[in-house]
């Protein structure tokens, strides 16, 4: 009976859809947007990395808080079904956040969820997992493959502790067993569009490091939701809007004359004797001749002149000069300086 319980206890915090409730108050309906999937990827996506952070760490505690009720109920006064307890709530918070009622169904992928449950289940489960994850994310960058691998390695990890007698009798360490393979299988089944699209070459990476190659988000389609990945239609409206305004504002700016400027192109010309100027002929004015005759008259005419001055000059210095200036050492040129 006690089982029943755990799985109704747990489907009750399952139904707890982090992403619906986060996408709600931000104004958003995580279903109609992405993958349409209401769960932790899907919110990386369309809301952002924090909101993706929000919603896987809450989905986790619902998980944990989940095997900490059905404990404080059941497995405190009976430690011989601890792991049972612990491993039928893990089903019923799987189950929850997989197929909400009020959400007609349609939920998550309960990946987060089997975190939670590895982490309430048994310490010796996280660091295997842990690793798994990592590993596989960090040398693909699929978040899905890497949710595969997890699911498939915690069962695994349980099943090897369980058939060691770490979580009790043999018969009680096989039906364990077998609820942990039903929850890997269900993880397995609501990636099975993920799985078909990874054998196509067409799953879209979800890096979180710089490192990590991006794909185009939207030109994938997912095939279960038939929903484009990527944008959700709001961020796809609100930048059209965008678009629309700026180049409104562009219309409105006074339209400038653009003149293109062409750039000077370096040439470089090649010497070539045929390409030089032709030498033009100048024809000199002809030199007047002067004949002889009259380059003598000429000639004479200038000493005429001369011998005109100096005699005009003699005359006016010697009707200056006195009978008192002339005495014994006559010098006619010192009187004539004199005067």
């Amino acid at each position: 009976m006690f089982r029943l319980w755990c799985v109704l206890i747990g489907y009750v915090f399952g139904t707890i859809s982090t992403a619906y409730i986060y996408g709600k108050i931000k104004g958003v309906d995580i279903r109609k947007h992405g993958s349409g999937n209401a769960g932790t990827t899907n919110s990386f996506r369309v809301l952002g990395k924090k909101a993706g952070a929000i919603v896987l760490l809450c989905d986790v505690l619902k998980a944990v808080l989940a095997v900490v009720v059905t404990w404080l109920i059941f497995g405190r006064t009976n430690p011989d079904i601890v792991y049972l307890v612990k491993i039928y709530t893990a089903l019923g918070v799987v189950i929850g956040h997989d197929f909400p009622f009020y959400m007609k169904f349609k939920g998550g992928k309960g990946i987060a969820c089997m975190v939670g449950y590895g982490i309430s289940f048994h310490w010796l489960l996280i660091p295997g997992g842990a690793a798994i994850f990592i590993l596989i994310f960090l040398v693909s960058g699929y978040v899905s493959l890497s949710s595969i691998f997890f699911s498939v390695g915690l069962f695994f990890e349980i099943a090897i502790f369980a058939l060691f007698g770490l979580f009790g009798p043999t018969k009680i360490a096989l039906e364990i067993i077998g609820i942990a393979a039903i929850i890997s299988a269900l993880a397995i089944w609501n990636h099975r569009s993920n799985i078909a699209r990874l054998c196509a070459r067409q799953e879209v990476r979800t890096p979180i490091f710089k490192f990590q190659k991006y794909d185009d988000l939207d030109s994938v389609v997912d095939d279960a939701s038939g929903m484009t990945l990527g944008r959700s239609d709001d961020e796809d409206e609100d930048k059209a809007e965008e678009d629309v305004k700026e180049n409104k504002f562009e219309d409105e700016l006074p339209k400038k004359k653009v003149v293109k400027k062409e750039k000077k192109k370096k040439s470089y010309i090649n010497y070539d004797e045929s390409s030089e100027p032709e030498e033009r002929e100048i024809e000199a004015e002809p030199v007047k001749e002067i004949k002889p005759e009259a380059e003598a008259e000429a000639m004479e005419a200038e000493d005429e002149v001369y011998e005109e001055a100096d005699s005009s000059q003699q005359e006016d210095g010697l009707n200056n000069v006195s009978l008192d200036d002339i005495d014994d050492n006559f010098n006619l040129g010192d009187i004539i300086d004199k005067k």
